[in-house]
């Protein structure tokens, strides 16, 4: 009878942290989204926190890095900042080869 209790137990608590990750999941996929319409529409400053937020959760993703150092380029602040997030994003094979043109703009 313990057994099958703690079988249940165990049971709903794994299952309790299905909607979480699902949420989270959500949540990275708008924020990407909304990032990626300011960028393009050239809010850059808006694109820049939520780019960084996002780099921040998933600091080896080359993208986000890319993005957070073109928004800090074209709005022409803390340029070595954005030289310090290209030259990462740079490292990364999914980065677009442009990055070494921006890098270069930054320097």
């Amino acid at each position: 009878l313990i057994r099958k209790i703690l079988v249940v137990i165990i049971v709903l608590y794994n299952f309790s942290f299905i909607p979480f990750a699902q949420s989270q999941n959500t949540n990275q996929n708008d924020l990407k989204v909304m990032a990626r319409q300011n960028f393009d529409s050239g809010n850059y400053q808006e694109a820049f926190i939520q780019y960084k937020s996002l780099l921040d959760r998933y600091p080896k993703d080359g993208m986000y890095s890319y993005y957070c150092g073109l928004s800090l380029l074209n709005m022409d602040k803390e340029i070595g900042s954005a030289a310090e997030y290209l030259e990462y994003a740079s490292t990364k094979p999914t980065t677009p080869y442009q990055v070494f043109y921006y890098l270069g703009k930054a320097c």
